[in-house]
C-alpha cells in the first residue's frame, strides 16, 4: 500500500509541474490557481484512494503533500 500512495503522490507533482506555468504566474488570480488545482492536481492524488484501506501516517502523508504544493 505503501507504493501505491507513493506512486499517487508522483503523478500529483508530475500534474503540478504540468500546470506550474499557471500556478507559479503572479498575474493570475487565486481563484483562477485554487480551480486549477482542484480540477487537475488534487484528483490525480486521490484517485482510487477512496477504496483503499490506508493508514494514519499515509494520511500524514497526502495531507503533507497537499500542504506543500499549495503553498
Amino acid at each position: 500500500m505503501d507504493e501505491d500512495v507513493s506512486h499517487r503522490i508522483k503523478v500529483g507533482w508530475q500534474k503540478w509541474k504540468y500546470v506550474s506555468g499557471v500556478l507559479c504566474d503572479k498575474r493570475m488570480p487565486v481563484g483562477l490557481k485554487a480551480k486549477v488545482y482542484r480540477m487537475i492536481v488534487r484528483p490525480a492524488v486521490l484517485y482510487a484512494l477512496e477504496c483503499w484501506p490506508i493508514k494514519t501516517t499515509q494520511v500524514q502523508r497526502l495531507m503533507v503533500v497537499e500542504m506543500r504544493m499549495i503553498r
